[in-house]
Parts: structure tokens; sequence; C-alpha cells
């Protein structure tokens, strides 16, 4: 499990950590890392940390975004599964 924000704030990223920890546990997951990984923006910093990870795969959700909204500011998933060399996983929240 990742988490990747261009956020800085500690606080923050504490409150985050935690939030996925009670996630990981409420679910049951034994076998996961957690991590934040702090880039330019989201589309660079999930593509950087698949590099640096050596991922075979990212996987991704869909945002759900009306016509306008897509137009104006595009997708995040199709940024990223255009740009990177790795293969994207889409699927809706």
């Amino acid at each position: 499990m990742k988490i990747i924000s261009p956020k800085s704030d500690v606080e923050w990223q504490k409150e985050n950590l935690d939030i996925i920890y009670a996630f990981a546990m409420r679910y049951g997951f034994l076998n996961y890392t957690a991590n934040i990984y702090l880039g330019k923006n989201k589309e660079v910093a999930i593509r950087e940390f698949a590099e640096s990870v050596q991922a075979n795969l990212i996987a991704m959700t869909n945002a759900d975004r009306n016509d306008l909204a897509h137009f104006l500011f595009g997708n995040l998933t199709e940024k990223v599964a255009k740009k990177s060399g790795h293969s994207v996983l889409t699927f809706s929240q």
C-alpha cells in the first residue's frame, strides 16, 4: 500500500500513515509497506516512486469526473499510464 503526495508537512504525513495502518489492521493486511513519497506533483511522484522501487505494475483508481472537469484538468491515471514505462492497472472506485 503506497501513499504519494506533494505535501511535506510532517504532521500531515504522520496522520496519513496512521490512517493507512488503521485500514491495514481493520482488513487484516499482514504483509505490506506504507510509504510517503514527496515529488514535484502527483504524476511525477508516482512515476518516480515506481522507478525507485523497480515496480512491475502501478495500480490506480480512476476517479469519476464530469466531462468539463476531465476536459479542463485531465485525468491523473491517464497521464501516468501515457507517460510511464510501467504497466498501469486501473479500477473504478
